[in-house]
């Protein structure tokens, strides 16, 4: 069955985030300039600026390729924040182009589109900021590599997103997380909508090309492997190069995230499968360092680096009664926020037909008043809007918590947008 798949609720992050959410993008479609886009430069090739037939407005922007060449639109700098999770949604079409395929995004963090349809179609992106963010990586960049044809974009949108995970008592499980009985396991989940993140990623300093890791000099992957209190007896690595053309894989785990033990390494296409060692456990926490040893870092277009990491997997046996839990991760988006209150999403509910669907907010209220308010939930599914879900509730100062139960018809995909009422300026959207 499928479960509800895409989520909107309003809620501001943390207080340094606690405002509007939406990352100021130049020109976003791509309206304004003289000669050309402002706020956008070609890289070079053949590049349109098209007028006319747009989503948004009259104006998109294009790239087209001869079918050996690469070319992109380059945004002026945006102020990505490190190890934050962000949502770029846009909208994209071909224009009867054939092969390669439209780059997007971040150069940290490209995806490929593959074959473009030939309609306007909405792209959403989901991925993580490196740890540091250098000046000469700080842009977007929209266009082709290998095609032969006119691939299109408008309509860019980047917002602060939020992941909501799983929960069953205790235990947090995101998306590649699952635990049967007591053997829990992960598969970092690269090929799917979460890209680069993951509940258990730390922190990354480390290029993603559509679903792996691209590893060149200095690169590093963290992952930390928790759940509940409970404890790992036993537990083993495995990772598994899927392109390689230099350098060397260094696979580390410590019980502290400072001090490090080498498990492998791994220098050439292949698996590795790595225990650890009997002298780490058992323990609550252990942590995983990917990094690479090689002579050259990771260029700006298309660079493939020294090798990539197609897969990253962990497997522990753990402690405390047995449970059966699979793990999911929603994204919560947040373009708008109320500077009197601090909402976090802590769940979502099953997001079943049947199921115990509910909304899960802590709000902190950082007012000395009470603030009333009325959360509502809305559904929404291919321009239909269902029937919302509504609560009242008063938020008094410090620490509240907001429930808000709502029902699905039917399965498929939906879209839910959580709003608090009149005179609370919150909304947020996918």
């Amino acid at each position: 069955m499928k479960r509800l798949s895409q989520i909107a609720v309003a809620v501001a992050l943390t207080a340094q985030l606690s405002f509007a959410q939406t990352v100021e993008v130049p020109n976003p479609s791509f309206e304004q300039g003289d000669a050309n886009p402002a706020g956008w430069r070609l890289s070079g090739g053949n590049g349109q600026w098209l007028r006319g037939d747009a989503p948004a407005g009259q104006r998109a922007l294009a790239a087209t390729g001869t079918g050996e060449d690469s070319n992109f639109w380059r945004s002026d700098e945006i102020a990505f924040q490190p190890s934050t999770v962000y949502r770029l949604c846009f909208r994209g079409r071909s224009l009867g182009a054939e092969g390669g395929t439209p780059v997007t995004g971040p150069v940290f963090a490209n995806r490929d589109l593959g074959q473009m349809p030939t309609q306007w179609t909405t792209y959403t992106s989901i991925f993580m900021t490196p740890d540091t963010i250098r000046p000469d990586e700080a842009w977007l960049r929209f266009g082709q590599w290998m095609t032969k044809g006119m691939v299109a974009f408008d309509a860019l949108e980047l917002t602060v997103a939020q992941p909501v995970y799983r929960r069953q008592g205790d235990l947090v499980l995101g998306a590649g997380e699952s635990l049967s009985e007591h053997q829990y396991r992960f598969q970092a989940p690269l090929n799917s909508e979460s890209g680069n993140q993951s509940r258990p990623l730390v922190r990354h300093r480390c290029n993603f090309n559509s679903n792996r890791w691209v590893f060149g000099r200095d690169s590093e992957v963290v992952y930390r492997h928790e759940l509940g209190n409970r404890t790992q007896t036993a537990a083993t690595v495995e990772v598994t190069v899927g392109w390689y053309a230099g350098g060397e894989l260094v696979v580390e785990a410590s019980r502290d995230g400072e001090s490090w033990r080498a498990l492998g390494t791994l220098g050439e296409k292949g698996s590795v499968a790595l225990p650890i060692p009997a002298d780490l456990l058992p323990a609550q926490t252990l942590w995983i360092r990917l990094r690479a040893q090689a002579k050259q870092r990771v260029g700006q277009d298309s660079d493939p680096g020294s090798f990539q990491v197609h897969a990253y997997s962990y497997a522990a046996t753990l402690d405390g009664p047995p449970a059966d839990v699979r793990g999911d991760t929603h994204f919560v988006a947040v373009p708008v926020s109320d500077p009197r209150l601090k909402v976090r999403v802590e769940g979502v509910g099953d997001g079943l037909p049947g199921g115990d669907n509910v909304v899960l907010a802590k709000v902190e209220n950082t007012t000395a008043q009470p603030i009333d308010v009325q959360p509502t939930v809305t559904l929404g599914r291919a321009g239909q809007t269902l029937a919302p879900r509504s609560t009242k509730a008063t938020l008094r100062p410090g620490d509240n918590e907001i429930r808000v139960p709502y029902d699905l018809p039917d399965t498929g995909e939906y879209a839910l947008a959580l709003t608090l009422g009149a005179g609370v300026e919150y909304r947020a959207e996918t």
